[in-house]
């Protein structure tokens, strides 16, 4: 017997149930949000061992992260 597959498209995925969604979350908002919460982590004062690898590279653009303070 062969199944059928059927497509769901994202807005009905992420809408909401009122409106005949499933009310999940969207994976590219939150994919974003996650990646300016690393940046604000990364600015912040408080010396953690993960930031030594990312600030290595991001000081080829300036010293303490000059480059998020630039209005390019």
């Amino acid at each position: 017997m062969e199944q059928q597959i059927r497509k769901i498209k994202e807005k009905d995925v992420i809408g909401k149930k009122l409106n005949g969604g499933l009310d999940m979350i969207d994976i590219h908002t939150y994919s974003k949000s996650l990646k300016v919460k690393w940046i604000k982590n990364l600015r912040d004062s408080t010396l953690a061992n993960w930031k030594v690898i990312p600030r290595l590279y991001l000081d080829q653009f300036g010293k303490n992260l000059l480059i998020f303070d630039m209005d390019i």
